[in-house]
């Protein structure tokens, strides 16, 4: 018996580790399927779902990723609206009701008083049961933790290609329940893990193609001992070419899925880099400048990691 139990243990590590690298490697795919404009004169495209939650399935009451299939199960309550550059009450178009909703601005969307709007907290005004929010190309430059007041139930952000350069420390204080934190394209430089320690559900975390250099900017020096409760299931740094790799650089996160800092000009591997990683499972290491793997540079992951995705120029 304790033989078939150990068995079965480690077959449902074996397929926990394959979930969680499945989820990462189609996390692009969480974004808002949204075709092109038809009106010439419009600048900003929207869509929202008020689903009603009898129409919904569990798996997307627990994580409310947006798919073709949401939108096609429950296409009567999906909306679509074409907004011209000048046009600055949209809100007053969109359900109370709304879980999804995707705001794409196109050609240099630089609406003022909109982008204001949304920056000082009218979208949780507008609908405060938001599950799923995508805010994409729209130049957002300012937010704060008003920007997501009223969001208490909000479980996915995706702030794609916007002009954010900073965050406030506090800037998620309203987001307890938030899962999928994306700023992927942005110009945040700096990150803390203190940016999401009120975040106690967060597990997915994704910065990539941005100019971030430094994740640890208040840990070692405001908060030495501090460690934040939140686990992630994936962390993905890609594509930041200026990422500085310190000594124990993840300590502060922590890791129990996989970890991407493919693309980010890492030239070389030590073995502290790793330490703080005890219960990771993937790393993904491609597309970097690496040529040697030093011998025992995992030492830190030797205990839980299941995998490693590496270029093939290697010498180990």
């Amino acid at each position: 018996m304790a033989i078939q139990g150990h068995s079965t243990r480690i077959h449902c590590l074996i397929i926990y580790s394959m979930t969680i690298v499945s989820i990462f490697n189609t996390s692009a795919n969480a974004v808002c399927p949204i075709s092109s404009l038809t009106n010439p004169q419009a600048a900003m495209k929207v869509m929202f779902c008020d689903n009603p939650m009898w129409n919904t399935d569990y798996s997307y009451r627990v994580l409310p990723l947006m798919s073709e299939s949401i939108m096609e199960r429950g296409r009567e309550f999906v909306h679509y609206l074409e907004v011209e550059a000048s046009n600055s009450s949209v809100w007053n178009s969109i359900s109370r009701r709304t879980s999804y909703l995707c705001l794409f601005g196109y050609n240099d969307y630089d609406q003022s008083s909109l982008i204001t709007a949304i920056e000082v907290g009218i979208i949780g005004e507008t609908c405060p049961k938001l599950g799923f929010l995508e805010i994409r190309n729209l130049n957002i430059k300012n937010i704060t933790k008003n920007t997501f007041k009223d969001l208490n139930s909000l479980a996915i952000l995706l702030l794609g290609n916007n002009s954010i350069t900073y965050l406030p420390k506090d800037v998620f204080e309203y987001l307890r329940n938030i899962i999928w934190i994306s700023l992927d394209g942005t110009r945040i430089q700096t990150i803390s893990p203190q940016h999401f320690c009120i975040c106690t559900k967060l597990q997915f975390l994704q910065i990539r193609s941005s100019n971030l250099s430094n994740i640890n900017d208040m840990a070692d020096v405001q908060f030495p001992e501090q460690r934040c409760n939140f686990k992630l299931l994936s962390f993905t740094l890609d594509s930041n070419i200026f990422l500085n790799m310190t000594s124990a650089i993840f300590k502060h996160y922590s890791m129990h899925g996989v970890l991407s800092i493919a693309n980010t000009s890492l030239s070389e591997l030590k073995q502290d880099y790793f330490n703080g990683l005890e219960n990771v499972l993937f790393l993904s290491l491609g597309y970097n400048r690496i040529k040697i793997i030093p011998q025992d540079v995992f030492n830190a992951t030797r205990n839980s990691l299941q995998g490693i995705r590496l270029s093939t120029t290697l010498k180990i």
